[in-house]
């Protein structure tokens, strides 16, 4: 992924946890959401040499494919692609962005605490016909994609996550 934030470059890490799908359909998933609580860095690139964000991240049809990433902690970062519109799901306000085969979904306020209805996002991206009910979860990812550090050791901490889940 390419972040505007830091000129077009390239997440030099994404550290995150990871669950794996072996053809969980969309059809077939009856909740899906997660909660969490983090800490990072605050800054910009301007301000401190600072450019990451908190963000899930689910791949559809394959590793390699469709991308839903929901931003939830946004320290100076531009999503590739177009602005799409605005979304509102489960009282959380997201300005969603399409680029290629990678959608963000970009709350409009940091949260460093809370819980993401991914069902719903999905539910959202099927309303819209970028997801069919036969489509499949490959992966899901929590973590923060880090592009710039200002060459300083920074601190990452995950107080809590939790994933619930009935596919």
């Amino acid at each position: 992924m390419e972040g505007g934030g830091c000129g077009g470059c390239a997440a030099e890490v994404y550290e995150s946890a990871q669950w794996n799908y072996r053809n969980g359909r969309y059809s077939s998933i009856r909740y899906l959401y997660s909660s969490f609580s983090e800490t990072m860095p605050t800054g910009s690139l301007r301000r401190n040499g600072f450019d990451a964000e908190a963000a899930y991240d689910m791949f559809i049809n394959g590793t390699d494919t469709d991308e839903v990433m929901v931003w939830v902690d946004n320290q100076g970062q531009t999503p590739a692609g177009s602005f799409f519109g605005v979304a509102y799901i489960r009282g959380q306000r997201f300005r969603v962005y399409v680029s290629d085969r990678t959608n963000s979904f970009v709350l409009t306020k940091n949260e460093t605490s809370g819980t993401v209805h991914y069902l719903a996002i999905l539910s959202w991206h099927h309303k819209h016909r970028m997801v069919a009910v036969s489509d499949t979860l490959s992966q899901f990812n929590s973590g923060w994609e880090v592009f710039d550090t200002g060459g300083v050791a920074r601190t990452f901490t995950v107080h809590s996550l939790t994933l619930h889940q009935r596919l």
